[in-house]
C-alpha cells in the first residue's frame, strides 16, 4: 500500500539568506507527522539536466556543500533522484525525524 501526501505550496517556508547562491529558495522546509513522529521535510533545490526528463542527476544548486551527494551515498542511490516542483523550482525532497 502507498499513501500519498500532497504539501501544498502555502505550507513551505524558504530557508537561507538572500545573498546565497541560489537565494532564499535554494531550500525549503515544512514539517509532517507520520504516525505521532514529527519530521522536518526539506526541499532541496536542484539544476534539472537540459533534457527535462524529471529526475535529477547528482548537481545541487547548493554545489558549495555535498549533502546531496552524501544522502545518494548514505542510502545506496542505485539511480537519479526523482524531483517535485515547489513554486516552479525543481528540489529533492528529505525527512528526517526530529531528535
Amino acid at each position: 500500500m502507498t499513501l500519498n501526501l500532497d504539501v501544498p505550496a502555502s505550507a513551505w517556508e524558504a530557508i537561507g539568506d538572500e545573498g546565497q547562491e541560489g537565494g532564499v529558495w535554494a531550500r525549503v522546509v515544512t514539517q509532517i507527522t507520520i504516525n505521532g513522529v514529527q519530521f522536518h521535510l526539506e526541499g532541496w533545490q536542484i539544476e534539472e539536466p537540459s533534457y527535462g526528463d524529471g529526475t535529477a542527476y547528482l548537481q545541487a544548486a547548493l554545489q558549495q556543500d555535498d549533502s546531496l551527494a552524501q544522502l545518494a551515498d548514505a542510502v545506496a542511490a542505485d539511480g537519479p533522484f526523482t524531483t517535485v516542483s515547489v513554486n516552479g523550482r525543481s528540489y529533492v525532497l528529505v525527512a528526517s525525524p526530529y531528535c
